[in-house]
C-alpha cells in the first residue's frame, strides 16, 4: 500500500520539476521547432504512463491483501466472501505481471533517448551501414562575448550524417570491450540459471525401499522432470502439481453384499484412497474378478471421490456387482491381478463404532471393557503404508485429510449398509440429545416423515465447555451442569439413510443432492471440544479463544438421570475399579495435540488469520512417548500388488493391536 500512495507523490513533484525545466528550455532556444516542442513533452507523457499503469495494477492488490487476513476469512471451506477476494486477488495479480511487461514497450514506443540507447546496445554501438550516430550538444553564444555555454536544460538533439571515412581503431576497441562485457553478462546469467535450476532439484530427498533396492540403479523414468527412482518423494513445494507414473491406491476395506437394497445383489463395494493427481480419478473406473470356485466374472466397478482439493490423495468409493457365492476377489490391470481381502455383510444389530489408530493403554483397556458389554465395536483405523514400490510417492498419511477420516467414515457405511435403518456420522465429541422423542430411532422417523425423499438430516455443531473430571469421582448431572453454549453454530454433521448413501465426507457427502439434505436448526449437536480441568492451570484458553455462555440445548432430566445410573453401574463393577486407577488425571497430550492442530488448520477458526495450510492434516506433529503412559496402536501385515498401470494397489491383512509403536496421531 506504501509505494501504492508515495509513487503517485512523487511523480506529481518529478512532473512539476520537467515543467519547470520545459520552460527554461524554451526561453534559451528562441529558434525551437514545434516538433521538438511536442519531442519535449515525451519525458513527461512517459512518467505518466508508467504511474498509472503501476498505480491501476498494485493499489487494488494492495487493499485485497491488507484486508484479506482480518475480514475475508472463511473457516471450514465455507464460500463466502473469502473465495471472491482470492479471485480478485488472482486477477490482479496477472494484471500486474502483464503491466509490468509493458513498460519496456511503453519506453521504446515514448522515448527517442531509450529508442537510440536499445538499438546500440543491440547492436554493440556498431553504427548503421553507410551513417552514424552523433550526439550534438548544443551551442549557446552570448552576446558580444565569444563565451560557449553547453548543457543548459537542452535535450541532445540527434543527427544523422554521412559515414565518410572507416572507424578509428579506438572505436573498434570501445566497440569490442562492450561485446565482450554483454556475452559475460549473458553467460553469467545462464550459469546462474543453471545453478538455481540444479539447487532446486537437488533439494527434492529420495527414501527406497529395501524390497526395490536392486531395481534403484536401473529404472529411471522421464516425465519432463529429473529422473525419478522408487520410494517415498519429498517434494513439498510440488506435492499437488508433480506428475508421477503411477497412481497407488491403498485399500481400506472391500465388502461382498448377498443382497443389498441399494447396490443391488452379489454386490461388491471398495473403500480406497488414491492418488488423484497424476490421473483424472474422478468416476474412474477399475476392473474386479470374482470367483466362486466353479466359475469367473470380470467387472468394472465405478467410482465416486470424497474429499478436498489441498489434497493429493482422495478417498474413493467403488462399487459393482460380480458372481454369486463369491469366494474369491481380485483386482485386474493390463492382465496383472492381486487378490484382496473381502468382509461379507448381513444383517445385524447396530450400535456405537469407534475407529482407532492409537491410544494411551488405560482408555484402551477401559473402551475394551465397554465392548465386552456391548455397548460399542473398536475397530482398527490404519496408516497407510506402501510395502514394495517401483515408482515414486508421495507419503499418503501426510497428503490425505484428517488422518483419512472422510474413508473410515465410507468404511463404516458399508459395514452397516445393509444392517441399520439410520447411520449418524459424529466425532467422538460430538452428542446428540433428542429433542422431541424418547429414542433417536423415533427422532429420525420423525424427521424423515417430514420429508420423506431426503437423503439425510443434518444437524448443525454448537461449540461447548465444561469441567471434567476423574472416572471415580465423574457424577454426569455435575457435568451437564458445567456445560456453556456458544454463540456460534458450525457446520455440523449428517444422518442418513444407508440405502440412499453409498460414501460420505467429513461432514456430509459431496456426491449428495442438497436439495434432498434436511437440516435441522434445532436441536443442534453439542461439541464438547473443550474440556477444562477442575484442577489445572487449562492454559489451552489462551490460544482457544472463545465466548461462552448459559447452556443453550435442551437436556431431558429424565435422560440426564438415565446415563448417570449407568455410569454408576459401570463405575462400580471390580475390573472398571482397577482400570480408573491407571487413567491419566492432568492433561497432556490435550495442549500438545490442540497446538498442532492450531498450526496446522484451526488458527484460520479461532483467531481468524488467515494462513496458507493446504491439506489439513497433523500427521507431521510429533508427540513426546511417556513411560508411564504406554499407547496401543493399530496394525497389520502390509502387502503391495506386483506393479500395474495405472494404478499400483497395496492393502493390508491380519490386523492386530500393537503395544510396540507408540503413541502417534
Amino acid at each position: 500500500m506504501l509505494p501504492c500512495i508515495l509513487y503517485p507523490i512523487a511523480t506529481f513533484f518529478l512532473i512539476k520539476e520537467l515543467r519547470k525545466a520545459e520552460v527554461q528550455r524554451q526561453k534559451l532556444s528562441s529558434t525551437s521547432s514545434s516538433s521538438n516542442s511536442n519531442n519535449s513533452k515525451n519525458p513527461t507523457n512517459l512518467v505518466l504512463a508508467l504511474t498509472l499503469t503501476f498505480f491501476i495494477a498494485e493499489l487494488p492488490l494492495g487493499i485485497l491483501l491488507l484486508l484479506n487476513p482480518n475480514v475475508f476469512v472463511s473457516a471450514f471451506y465455507e464460500p463466502g466472501p473469502f473465495t471472491l477476494i482470492t479471485a480478485f486477488e488472482n486477477f490482479f495479480s496477472f494484471l500486474l505481471s502483464a503491466t509490468t511487461a509493458t513498460h519496456m514497450i511503453i519506453c521504446l514506443f515514448m522515448s527517442s533517448q531509450y529508442r537510440t540507447a536499445a538499438i546500440s546496445v543491440i547492436r554493440f554501438d556498431y553504427p548503421i551501414k553507410n551513417h552514424h550516430f552523433v550526439h550534438m550538444k548544443l551551442l549557446v553564444h552570448q552576446q558580444n562575448s565569444d563565451k560557449i555555454i553547453e548543457n543548459v536544460f537542452i535535450e541532445p538533439q540527434i543527427v544523422i550524417i554521412p559515414l565518410e571515412e572507416s572507424l578509428s581503431s579506438r572505436r573498434f576497441q570501445i566497440m569490442k570491450r562492450r561485446k565482450f562485457f554483454l556475452i559475460i553478462i549473458i553467460i553469467l546469467f545462464i550459469f546462474m540459471f543453471y545453478n538455481a535450476y540444479k539447487i532446486l532439484n537437488s533439494s527434492i530427498d529420495y527414501e527406497f525401499t529395501e524390497s526395490d533396492s536392486e531395481n534403484s540403479n536401473e529404472e529411471e523414468l522421464d516425465f519432463g522432470q529429473p529422473p525419478l527412482k522408487p520410494g517415498l518423494l519429498i517434494d513439498p513445494t510440488r506435492r499437488l502439481t508433480r506428475i508421477l507414473p503411477v497412481s497407488h491406491v491403498f485399500i481400506n476395506s472391500a465388502y461382498f453384499y448377498p443382497t443389498s437394497k441399494s447396490l443391488g445383489s452379489n454386490a461388491i463395494a471398495l473403500a480406497m484412497v488414491v492418488d488423484s493427481i497424476n490421473f483424472n480419478v474422478e468416476n474412474a473406473t477399475y476392473n474386479v474378478v470374482g470367483t466362486n470356485g466353479t466359475h469367473t466374472k470380470l467387472s468394472t466397478a465405478s467410482s465416486q471421490t470424497e474429499g478436498v482439493p489441498t489434497c493429493r490423495y482422495t478417498p474413493v468409493m467403488a462399487t459393482t456387482t460380480t458372481i454369486e457365492n463369491l469366494t474369491k476377489l481380485e483386482m485386474e490391470s493390463n492382465g496383472v491381478k492381486v487378490e484382496t481381502m473381502i468382509t461379507k455383510c448381513f444383517r445385524f444389530g447396530g450400535h456405537l463404532h469407534i475407529y482407532l489408530t492409537s491410544i494411551i493403554e488405560s482408555f484402551f483397556e477401559l473402551m475394551k471393557e465397554y465392548e465386552r458389554q456391548g455397548y460399542l465395536t473398536l475397530d482398527y483405523w490404519l496408516r497407510m503404508k506402501f510395502e514394495n514400490t517401483r515408482t515414486p510417492y508421495f507419503e499418503p498419511n501426510e497428503n490425505i485429510e484428517w488422518r483419512n477420516q472422510a474413508g473410515a467414515q465410507t468404511d463404516c457405511l458399508l459395514q452397516y449398509k445393509e444392517a441399520a435403518e439410520y447411520i449418524a456420522f459424529f466425532d467422538m465429541d460430538d452428542i446428540l440429545f433428542p429433542k422431541n422423542y424418547p429414542t433417536y430411532f423415533e427422532e429420525f422417523n420423525a424427521e424423515w416423515a417430514l420429508q420423506p425423499e431426503a437423503t439425510s438430516v443434518f444437524y448443525g455443531r454448537r461449540e461447548h465447555e465444561f469441567i471434567k473430571g476423574s472416572l471415580d469421582q465423574l457424577n454426569f448431572r455435575d457435568l451437564v451442569s458445567s456445560l456453556r453454549s456458544s454463540p456460534t453454530v458450525k457446520r455440523g454433521k449428517v444422518v442418513v439413510k444407508p440405502e440412499r448413501y453409498n460414501s460420505t465426507w467429513i461432514h456430509y457427502s459431496n456426491n449428495e443432492d442438497e436439495r434432498t439434505r434436511r437440516s435441522i436448526d434445532n436441536p443442534t449437536l453439542i461439541h464438547v471440544q473443550r474440556p477444562l480441568q477442575k484442577r489445572g492451570n487449562n492454559n489451552i484458553t489462551n490460544v482457544w479463544k472463545m465466548d461462552f455462555g448459559p447452556l443453550n440445548e435442551t437436556i431431558r432430566i429424565s435422560d440426564i438421570n438415565e446415563i448417570e445410573n449407568d455410569i454408576e453401574r459401570i463405575r462400580n463393577s471390580r475390573t472398571v475399579q482397577a482400570i480408573a486407577g491407571k487413567l491419566p488425571t492432568s492433561d497432556f497430550y490435550l495442549p500438545i495435540v490442540f497446538k498442532c492442530y492450531y498450526d496446522a488448520f484451526y488458527d484460520d477458526a479461532f483467531d481468524h488469520r488467515r494462513a496458507k495450510h493446504g491439506c489439513p492434516n497433523a500427521d507431521t506433529c510429533v508427540l513426546p512417548q511417556r513411560e508411564e503412559f504406554k499407547c496401543v496402536h493399530s496394525h497389520a501385515k502390509y502387502y503391495s500388488s506386483p506393479h500395474m498401470e495405472p494404478f499400483t494397489l497395496h492393502f493390508t491383512n491380519d490386523s492386530f493391536w500393537s503395544w510396540d509403536i507408540g503413541c502417534y496421531q
